[in-house]
């Protein structure tokens, strides 16, 4: 490929992790690429052929790049925003913002998981930046939570556990099982799941 085809792909990519970070995966069309980058929509089939070989070889190709933009950089800032809360609305700010980013992205985390297990490279990838930053995350908000709890490393654990498993039984009941959800049935499942937590807490700070 020439350097002047090569600078054109590099730009589609480029321009699609921006759109993939404002708009979300799923909302994100060859139309709209093609308008961000300045260039025809047959100009994108071009390059990559269709709509589906364009996604999957701009995933393949700068998947680390998509998943930080999109999934760990905003998650860092949230719990920046969120760090000074109290240890429910803490919890809370974050399920909610993992589920919002669920709702705009659930195609891409389904593609990056297949995509994983049959390229080497991306996984290398994920071991190499996405996870250790997964990690930092995590130990971020571990402190954060025992700041606020003064709780064990054990009931840390379980609190980050009942958290993910919130978000993750909600994700497979709307985008696997395609179970239609109304968010105010969300909104009250999560603050259950909050109750939860805070008595645990509080039975555990008495004894």
């Amino acid at each position: 490929m020439g350097e002047k085809k090569e600078k054109t792909k590099q730009l589609i990519i480029e321009n699609s992790i921006k759109l993939f970070s404002s708009l979300g995966y799923n909302a994100t069309t060859t139309a709209s690429i093609a308008q961000e980058v300045g260039l025809s929509e047959t100009i994108i089939f071009k390059y990559f052929k269709n709509k589906e070989n364009l996604l999957r070889e701009i995933s393949n190709l700068a998947m680390s790049q998509i998943i930080e933009n999109i999934s760990i950089i905003p998650l860092m800032k949230n719990i920046e925003l969120s760090k000074d809360y109290s240890l429910r609305n803490f919890i809370k700010s974050i399920i909610m913002e993992r589920l919002e980013f669920m709702d705009k992205n659930f195609e891409l985390v389904k593609l990056f998981v297949i995509e994983m297990q049959y390229s080497k490279e991306l996984l290398l990838q994920a071991k190499e930046i996405i996870f250790p930053k997964a990690f930092e995350i995590f130990e971020a908000v571990r402190k954060i939570i025992i700041s606020k709890a003064s709780v064990s490393d054990a009931e840390v654990s379980a609190i980050t556990r009942i958290a993910i498993g919130t978000i993750e039984s909600i994700a497979i009941q709307k985008y696997l099982f395609g179970l239609e959800i109304a968010q105010e049935k969300i909104e009250i499942e999560v603050e259950e799941i909050l109750n939860i937590i805070e008595k645990s807490v509080i039975k555990n700070k008495r004894n």
